[in-house]
């Protein structure tokens, strides 16, 4: 398995924008249980890193369960959360930048 460092040019985005957006939270790497394509890419040398900035309540994880579902809040915030990173590492910063409301 291809190892790749965490890179500060998508760590300090993730971390600045999840700042902004919750006060208080820290950003801490942690390794997914579940099976996805990124094997794929970093066997390619491609790193590869899961975020989504979707919160729930402690306790009340109901992936993939009969009843599965999140808060809405949590949706919308995860949604402005991918958008905002997306942005901070795909796109010049010469750009102008859209409002989004929520």
């Amino acid at each position: 398995m291809t190892r790749h460092r965490l890179d500060d040019s998508i760590m300090d985005p993730i971390r600045e924008i999840t700042t902004s957006m919750w006060p208080g939270a820290l950003v801490l790497p942690t390794m997914s249980t579940g099976a996805t394509d990124s094997t794929f890419f970093r066997n390619a040398g491609v790193p590869v890193y899961g975020v989504s900035g979707i919160f729930t309540e402690f306790g009340d994880n109901r992936t993939h369960g009969r009843d599965e579902r999140l808060p809405k809040r949590s949706f919308y915030e995860g949604l402005e959360f991918l958008y905002r990173l997306t942005r901070a590492v795909a796109v010049s910063k010469d750009l102008p930048v859209a409002p989004v409301t929520l």
